[in-house]
């Protein structure tokens, strides 16, 4: 990590005097060089608030992607386990109603297990 560090360092001194003994033996006058930097510095700025909007615009994606996904998958996982808690206490399927005794059987499940398999909200 020192080599790194130092190698870093070591480049950004050699940058920075190489950029003065640019500047102090140039043609230009001050004024013509404090212009070419100004105009310079403005196309770096443009090219970097371009650069930053369309991170911005793919990071808004992936992030939406990647909810979207967890939204699904937490709704298979809520489904499976309103699945597995009716068949750990006998109780039928609840997608499938087949006579009067699925209201004894709804009235059964309370709380977290009726609550399972209700949708998820989108929260955007």
């Amino acid at each position: 990590m020192g080599k790194k560090r130092n190698f870093t360092t070591g480049l950004i001194i050699g940058g920075g005097l190489g950029f003065l003994v640019s500047v102090l033996l140039s043609s230009k006058s001050g004024a013509e060089v404090r212009s070419d930097l100004r105009g310079r510095a403005a196309t770096w700025r443009t090219i970097a608030g371009e650069r930053a909007a369309d991170l911005k615009k793919r990071g808004v994606s992936q992030f939406r992607e990647v909810r979207d996904g967890a939204s699904q998958g937490l709704g298979r996982v809520r489904q499976r386990g309103s699945e597995m808690f009716c068949s750990l206490h006998g109780i039928g399927s609840r997608t499938e109603p087949d006579d009067d005794t699925n209201e004894e059987q709804d009235a059964a499940v309370s709380g977290p297990a009726r609550n399972a398999t209700e949708p998820v909200a989108d929260r955007s």
